[in-house]
């Protein structure tokens, strides 16, 4: 039965005391805004301004700017085109600062590369792509990758790979 609010001011009250309590900062933005009563705009723009000061204090954690770039483009809500198209662009910077840490997971990079498509920015989407597909380890990330990359260039994705894969080899 908690409300937004009253988890806010729980938030804010914790990390006033302790701002180097690293989970609070992650589990109270997520807890304001999945709180039974009074989630609206507010509370989502509280929880993002908690998120960003957990990013202050936390710079290498990749949960802190992915949940804020997903608080802003999903949870934030305007008929404002141009208010849209800032939230949606703030959201995704912070989807590609998360993708650019320790552990983030892989499917946020072709999520970014979604958002930059849907803002008219087809080429920065491919460039962005590309370069994390060449610092990508893991297998299925890369091919997953490899394939959002062929849909953005309308291209046969086994040729892309092999092209990849064969500039990563040298």
């Amino acid at each position: 039965e908690s409300t937004a609010h009253g988890i806010g001011a729980l938030v804010d009250a914790i990390t006033t005391l302790d701002p180097r309590f690293h989970r609070v900062y992650e589990w109270g933005g997520r807890a304001m805004t999945l709180a039974h009563e009074g989630v609206d705009q507010a509370t989502y723009l509280h929880a993002i301004a908690v998120l960003e000061r957990g990013m202050q204090q936390f710079e290498d954690d990749w949960r802190l700017p992915y949940l804020a770039g997903q608080i802003y483009t999903q949870d934030l809500v305007t008929k404002d085109p141009a208010q849209r198209h800032a939230w949606d662009d703030k959201g995704t910077l912070l989807i590609e600062k998360a993708i650019r840490k320790p552990g983030a997971p892989a499917e946020a990079a072709e999520w970014a590369a979604v958002m930059r498509t849907k803002l008219g920015q087809r080429e920065r989407a491919v460039r962005e792509l590309r370069e994390m597909i060449f610092v990508t380890d893991d297998n299925k990330a890369l091919a997953a990758r490899i394939q959002r990359l062929a849909k953005l260039e309308q291209s046969d994705a086994d040729e892309l790979g092999a092209e990849i894969l064969g500039i990563r080899r040298r």
